[in-house]
């Protein structure tokens, strides 16, 4: 065996083995290697330390003898020693290093055999340090916490610099939780924890590294908050019906405990239970528990800043012992509603109060004066033992008891004196009739009828509760309503023959046809009614009006819309309108009745709009509107508006004129409905005259008739909108002046209007002319031919001459013509569906035949254009009613003038 290159390490035993078919021999040589030339591992290049901190330079080596180590700074030749200086086999450690350190270190390792020798570089940096760190705080839960973190390191090194927050967890640093979403870092290394618990409380600490040195700051957060949970909650003790707990307090989170809560819940509930309160902050209590019951319990502690969470349940669960009930039920008591029964009823007892297994309730039932009878009630949810019996309202002792396997409560049931059910009574009132000695009106009515004998328990079938009066509309017989009449309703005159019961009833409907009668009340039932009579109720006030708005205001008028009362209780004669004055929150005590708006009473008007003038510019008013009838006013509505301020109104645009024979009609378009309302009215002259006229002013409507003018005579027209009631006062815009002719002038058919005047009844009267001149043409040429008519020969013959014929047909077409003018002339249908009659005198008739200079619209009657107003209705009621038929001019629309 043969080593070359040997080193250190090859020092070793070794064993050589021999053996053969006879066995086997060991033999063992050690090689010590006792000479090795020194050998140095590499420094590392270089080497980072901070000023004041320590720092160690290994150099690893090894040879034979062991080698000696010397270290040296630069080009020393010495080596280092010194105080500052420690020195290990293999290593230097620089104590308190300084800039002054800073350079290249060599280490030589030499012996008998030789040396070797490495070096490195050693860098020194500015230390690194916490300018502004934590400070220690103490806070309520809930709030919010800023931890500051600003630190500094040598400028070569600041790409290194890192800062972390870490938190003291036992005798361990850990780094802040930052999946909880109530702690956070800023960019600027600010550690912030909103809506703080107790588990915030704890030291928190900044730590600032560059990999060569580090810093750090403590500080410690104290949240005061809600006690932590008890701990070790436990039931050491347990003996028959008391059980011992014991627990240990959690943190009370730097607010004092008060006192610790008890719970506790069963295995028949698990439902947590409140037990008991302690006085203190003691950490054990001793509490009497019910019987044949498995607890368990938990503990809550509470400081003044609330209570904390539940310990854990207390282990072992305590089970107590089984005993008799601790009492009976209570709230026995019976019900007389279910006729041919006696129910008794009571209070469920909970499991809780059973004590112990086999639990069950025993009712005991007799007459006033005879034996108890029992009943078993093994359900403990049951709280109804209904009981057969053969009377009606009959008096009756209850006992209701609590038992179980262990037997009765010590204390006995108290007994309880009811009745069996009551049932239809059998006395009927007679001779029910209005008082027609009181007064009858909407508001009250009185009644009366012959008292039943209140006080016989047989035929009352039960407790007499006084009388019902029932009611209900003719034409609606299955909708009954009961007024309960008791006995302070009633009049009770003395007991003599004939005893009579008076009622005031008060809410029946008003303006209704009933049918009344009366019945007697015990508990339940109530008896056969009583004759039944007939009943008109008189008016009552009506109800609010519905949907009250403004549609228009001015500076000086509000124009007003609203709907029927859903409720009239009559029939409506009028609207009375008011208002009041408003000034900021101050409303004028008095309500002004500004006008009432009479209503025809056979009207079935349902909308309704109306104004109030002579307000106050941009001025609050509230209006008020409410409907009348003959029983007085009904309940108020009202809205709250301001009046405008003044200015000039919208010029408005006459749509149409039409023209009669001694008026006109004037159509003109208004503001929309949500702009400003203004007052209206028609200006109008003679074009031979400088004189003005006025025609009435107009809110409501957008058209008007100007009445008694000159026929066949030419006017101006003028709309003038004004935004105060005082037509000279204020501002006003005035539309484009209209030209209208009045009408009275005779026309021909060509200029009569647009239906005689169309293109294509000119071209057949041209037609029909020339077909009448070939027929005379074609005669003519007959006849001078020499043509014959027989017909007229065999005339002559038998005696009739047809001159004379023609003569007596011509009178009779006279005839027919005089009863056809005195008829209706169908020219033109209104809109409202009604032909209008246009029809001249039977004397006009006589006066020339139909080819007459007189056979002219004009004989036949002027329509007056009053009559209608823009939308084809009658609008006759304001205007003149007494033309005659010469007056009257062909009927015209809002969309026709005559010329």
């Amino acid at each position: 065996m043969k080593f070359t290159g040997v080193t250190k390490e090859d020092s070793q035993v070794i064993q050589c083995l021999a053996t053969n078919k006879h066995g086997s021999l060991w033999a063992n040589m050690y090689l010590n290697v006792i000479a090795l030339v020194p050998q140095i591992r590499p420094l590392p290049e270089d080497t980072k330390v901070a000023i004041g901190y320590s720092k160690t330079l290994t150099c690893n080596n090894n040879g034979k003898p062991t080698p000696q180590l010397a270290w040296y700074k630069g080009e020393q030749e010495q080596p280092l020693s010194g105080s500052r200086y420690m020195f290990t086999q293999n290593s230097i450690t620089i104590l308190n290093t300084t800039v002054d350190d800073e350079g290249t270190y060599r280490c030589t390792a030499k012996n008998s055999e030789g040396d070797a020798s490495a070096q490195s570089q050693l860098y020194v940096r500015a230390k690194t340090s916490i300018l502004t760190g934590p400070r220690s705080r103490k806070i309520r839960y809930g709030e919010t916490v800023k931890f500051q973190c600003a630190a500094v390191t040598d400028p070569l090194e600041r790409d290194f610099l890192t800062v972390k927050w870490m938190k003291k967890v036992g005798t361990k640093e850990e780094p802040v939780d930052l999946s909880d979403p109530a702690i956070s870092v800023s960019d600027e290394n600010e550690l912030i924890i909103t809506s703080t618990s107790s588990k915030h409380s704890g030291k928190y600490i900044c730590v600032a590294s560059n990999n060569i040195d580090s810093d750090k700051r403590t500080a410690r957060l104290r949240v005061e908050a809600p006690p932590d949970p008890p701990i070790n909650a436990k039931v050491p003790f347990c003996p028959g019906d008391e059980a011992t707990i014991t627990w240990e307090a959690g943190s009370n989170n730097f607010m004092p405990i008060k006192h610790y809560i008890i719970n506790y819940k069963t295995s028949f509930d698990s439902k947590w239970r409140f037990l008991l309160q302690t006085n203190d902050n003691v950490t054990t209590v001793t509490t009497k528990l019910s019987a044949w019951v498995n607890y368990t319990f938990q503990v809550i502690a509470e400081n003044k800043l609330g209570k904390s969470d539940p310990s854990l349940d207390a282990n072992p669960t305590c089970t107590t012992s089984p005993q008799i009930p601790d009492h009976h039920p209570s709230g026995v008591k019976t019900l007389d509603d279910t006729t041919g029964y006696l129910v008794v009823t009571w209070d469920r007892m909970e499991k809780m109060e059973h004590n112990g297994p086999n639990f069950q309730y025993v009712v005991l039932v007799r007459k006033k004066g005879g034996v108890f009878q029992p009943y078993a009630i093994t359900d403990w949810e049951e709280t109804r033992k209904e009981i057969p019996v053969d009377d009606i309202y009959g008096e009756y002792e209850v006992v209701v008891k609590a038992k179980n396997a262990r037997g009765e409560p010590l204390a006995d049931a108290l007994t309880f004196t009811g009745f069996s059910g009551q049932a239809e009574p059998l006395a009927v009132p007679q001779n029910f009739e209005r008082d027609t000695s009181k007064e009858f009106s909407y508001k009250s009515v009185t009644f009366q009828w012959d008292r039943v004998d209140e006080d016989n328990v047989d035929i009352i079938r039960g407790r007499f509760r006084g009388y019902e009066i029932r009611y209900w509309k003719k034409d609606n017989p299955d909708k009954i309503k009961g007024i309960l009449i008791d006995e302070s309703r009633m009049g009770r005159e003395k007991r003599a023959v004939p005893k009579k019961a008076t009622a005031v009833v008060t809410n029946l409907p008003p303006f209704s046809d009933l049918q009344l009668d009366v019945v007697v009340r015990n508990d339940h039932f109530i008896s056969n009614g009583s004759n039944v009579i007939d009943l008109r109720t008189p008016q009552g006030v009506p109800g609010p009006v519905e949907n009250l708005r403004a549609l228009g205001r001015s500076a000086v008028h509000i124009t007003l819309k609203w709907e029927k009362p859903v409720i009239s209780n009559g029939v409506i004669i009028r609207y009375d309108i008011g208002f009041q004055k408003v000034e900021g929150l101050d409303i004028s005590p008095d309500v002004k009745m500004d006008r009432s708006l009479e209503i025809d009473p056979g009207s079935t008007q349902t909308h309704f709009k109306d104004y109030i003038d002579g307000l106050e510019p941009k001025t609050g008013y509230r209006i008020h509107v409410c409907a009348v009838t003959e029983a007085g006013k009904g309940k108020d509505m009202f809205i709250d508006v301001q009046t405008m301020a003044p200015g000039v109104p919208a010029i408005p645009v006459i749509e149409d004129v039409v023209a009669g024979k001694h008026s006109i009609n004037v159509t003109w378009s208004m503001r929309p409905e949500s702009d400003n309302a203004y007052i209206y009215y028609v200006e109008y002259r003679r074009m031979d005259s400088d004189f003005i006229s006025s025609g009435k002013t107009e809110v409501l409507r957008n058209w008007q008739v100007v009445e008694n003018l000159t026929s066949d005579t030419e006017y101006e027209v003028v709309v003038v909108a004004s935004a105060h009631s005082d037509i000279n006062a204020g501002q006003t815009a005035r539309s484009e002046r209209k030209m209208v002719h009045t009408l009275g002038k005779a026309v021909g058919i060509a200029t009569a209007g647009p239906f005689f005047g169309a293109p294509w009844f000119i071209i057949l009267m041209v037609l029909l002319a020339l077909l009448i001149l070939i027929i005379i043409i074609v005669c003519l040429v007959k006849r001078s031919r020499g043509d014959k008519y027989h017909v007229q020969e065999k005339e002559k013959l038998r005696g009739l001459d047809p001159e004379d014929r023609k003569a007596a047909h011509f009178n009779e077409f006279n005839d027919k013509k005089k009863k056809a003018i005195g008829r209706p002339y169908n020219l033109q249908t209104s809109f409202s569906g009604e032909t209008q009659p246009l029809a001249g005198s039977p004397d006009e008739a006589e006066k020339g035949p139909l080819e007459s200079d007189k056979d002219s619209l004009e004989e036949y009657g002027d329509v007056d254009p009053s009559r209608f107003n823009e939308d084809g209705s009658f609008i006759g009621q304001y205007g003149a009613q007494n033309t005659t038929a010469s007056d009257i001019a062909p009927p015209t629309s809002a969309m026709h003038t005559f010329v």
